[in-house]
């Protein structure tokens, strides 16, 4: 019964969870090449214990083939993986090989420090043996808690592998002779059925944050609980260890690390708060409550050494105890310690991603892309999900300490009480434009006036409040004079950084003057002479009247009746009319003078009588446009 319960415990970390450890993906020749022993098994039991200073899960697995060297057939094989739970206190140990009852699985081996067995690379070197729902005989890793590159820096596109194909291949590369990989297969080509047992928890929501999820829905889940530093990660100091200092780089590895934790603490809206206490002459250890990051793996805790592929660090994660924060118990993190495979050098492109995801992992996040409970595919109906973070399973080198999206959420959710700046206080108006009503000709003024954090922004529109198809062009401050030929409805938009503000609507009512009879007793021909030209001014917006003076321009006299003129309207940018009609302030005709269409420029004649004050209105019924009016003659 003891084993059982054991067994279960350990399972749960076999689970796929999200957290990780950072890798540069061995070719499977690699992989050959640096295990002394490999071997197909299968798990008949696992306990978990105390060893070494450490908490570890023994696996025991009964060998089945040995493929190269060590162990032999029918052998009880013991295989020590980092990490484990007992009671309350418990280790991750993110990447480490995990298994379940029963498993039947391809084994690429090597020994500790110790001389006990551990596989090549921990997770990496761990194949089960699966059938596709097609009846396909393959073998895959567990890759769910694996941040990996390949040689040049891209990431890690882990492939499947056919179980006939590969078991030749690693068997004659064991035996020095030349194989063909003709044993993979496309992911993406093959489906594999899900695990019986699917995480169905239940999450309390957290207070108002920016994050779209629930604060527990961004860590990593360890027996169906979330963990988060109980301090809300204030104060967290980290230290190098300083006999270690990592190849390639001058300050032996300090920058990357500072900037490493900059990373999070910068983050305005949370509260995290990490910081590089300098060098201590001090090995990490589980359960210590100090924070270290160690290069060059002197310990052996992470396994083998750097050779361009690999391993290349692992967080270790102590937890002892509960502590409730949003509603839910928390299990209570206590120390995070990053180590660095032996040899691994600053110089490669990865290292400044690596520090930061891995650093992040000692915040309790899982990866973006995984599920918070079982590390399978994330559910987007149930939490934030993204391939683009520093916390994604593949994480891009690119980032180097550069949060994205998700990884600002999980911090901001999971440690909330930042601000970012200055508190912004979207617009209140305070002061209505008023409307009203006017003899034709009147300039009118509108204005606004606003509360809230500024500068504004401001434009005007002609239309009723919340229509934006006619903007008026360079109406941007809080004041507008108008002068409008027909009754005109006009409101604003005020905006700052953080909202913006519709005001209502302003209608100036423009009284109307009958026209008397005309006297005109002759026509007057002259020389075509323009008497407007909005290009000086402004395009005449949409729905919108312009009121033109044409007495006393182009020698047109002050006692002219009518005129005759051309109008143009100049590559409109879409359909649309003109209707130009007496200067008098009355609602435009239901005719038009010209209708325009899109990007043509075209011209008509019209007879037009003017106001008793000489002047001519022009309705635009299309978007902002530009105009001419030419004069060719009057009749007084």
């Amino acid at each position: 019964m003891r084993l059982k319960v054991l067994l279960a415990v350990a399972l749960m970390f076999g689970t796929p969870c999200a957290l990780a450890t950072s890798f540069v993906v061995p070719t499977d020749e690699e992989m050959v090449e640096k295990s002394p022993a490999i071997a197909i098994a299968t798990v008949e039991g696992a306990y978990t214990q105390e060893a070494n200073g450490t908490i570890e899960t023994v696996y025991e697995l009964r060998v089945e083939r040995a493929l190269k060297g060590a162990p032999a057939r029918g052998e009880l094989l013991r295989i020590h993986s980092l990490g484990g739970v007992i009671e309350k206190r418990g280790l991750f140990v993110p990447g480490e090989a995990h298994f379940e009852q029963g498993d039947r699985v391809l084994l690429f081996l090597m020994r500790d420090a110790q001389g006990r067995w551990r596989t090549t690379d921990l997770t990496l070197g761990k194949f089960r043996f699966v059938t596709s729902t097609k009846g396909e005989r393959l073998l895959v890793r567990d890759m769910e808690d694996v941040v990996g590159w390949d040689h040049a820096g891209r990431a890690h596109r882990e492939q499947v592998r056919r179980e006939e194909g590969f078991l030749r291949f690693v068997q004659e590369r064991a035996r020095g002779r030349e194989a063909a990989q003709d044993y993979v297969v496309d992911a993406s080509e093959v489906t594999i059925a899900p695990d019986a047992e699917t995480a169905d928890e239940t999450i309390n929501a957290v207070g108002t944050n920016a994050a779209p999820f629930p604060a527990a829905t961004y860590t990593s889940w360890v027996n169906n609980q979330p963990n988060r530093w109980p301090n809300g990660a204030q104060g967290l100091v980290f230290y190098k260890r300083t006999d270690q200092n990592i190849s390639g780089a001058g300050d032996g590895g300090v920058s990357v690390i500072q900037g490493g934790l900059a990373a999070w603490t910068n983050d305005c809206a949370s509260n995290i708060t990490m910081s590089y206490g300098g060098q201590l002459q001090k090995a990490s250890a589980n359960h210590d409550s100090t924070n270290m990051v160690e290069f060059n793996d002197p310990q052996g805790r992470v396994g083998g050494s750097w050779g361009g592929s690999g391993t290349i660090g692992i967080c270790f994660i102590s937890f002892a105890g509960e502590h409730t924060f949003a509603g839910q118990s928390w299990l209570s993190i206590t120390d995070a310690d990053v180590v660095f495979q032996d040899g691994y050098p600053a110089t490669n492109p990865s290292f400044s991603s690596a520090m930061t995801h891995e650093i992040g992992h000692g915040l309790g996040w899982r990866h973006s892309n995984q599920h918070y409970a079982n590390g399978g595919a994330c559910d987007p109906a149930t939490q934030e999900c993204t391939t683009t973070a520093i916390m994604n399973s593949s994480v891009s080198a690119n980032y180097g300490f550069a949060l994205q999206p998700w990884d600002q959420h999980a911090a901001e959710a999971v440690y909330p009480g930042g601000t970012c700046g200055p508190v912004c206080t979207p617009p209140i108006i305070t002061g209505q434009p008023q409307g009203g009503t006017v003899a034709p000709g009147t300039v009118v003024n509108l204005s606004v006036s606003a509360t809230g954090t500024g500068p504004f922004a401001y434009q005007w529109f002609i239309g009723a409040s919340g229509n934006t198809a006619n903007p008026i062009p360079n109406a941007t401050t809080s004041t507008l004079s108008v002068v409008p030929g027909a009754t005109t409805s006009y409101w604003v938009r005020v905006s700052n950084g953080c909202g913006s503000a519709n005001s209502s609507t302003a209608t100036v009512n423009v009284t109307t003057t009958a026209l008397a009879p005309s006297t005109a007793s002759g026509l007057f021909v002259m020389t075509p002479c323009r008497v407007y030209d909005s290009r000086e001014t402004r395009p005449l917006a949409g729905g919108s009247v312009e009121l033109i003076p044409v007495t006393g321009r182009c020698s047109v006299p002050a006692g002219a009746k009518s005129v005759v003129l051309n109008v143009t309207v100049i590559a409109p940018g879409t359909n649309g009319f003109l209707t130009v009609y007496p200067g008098t302030g009355a609602t435009p005709p239901n005719a038009s003078t010209l209708n325009y269409r899109v990007n043509r420029t075209r011209a008509n004649n019209s007879l037009m009588r003017l106001s008793a004050d000489g002047r001519l209105s022009v309705y635009n019924g299309g978007p902002a446009v530009h105009f001419l009016i030419d004069v060719m003659g009057y009749f007084q």
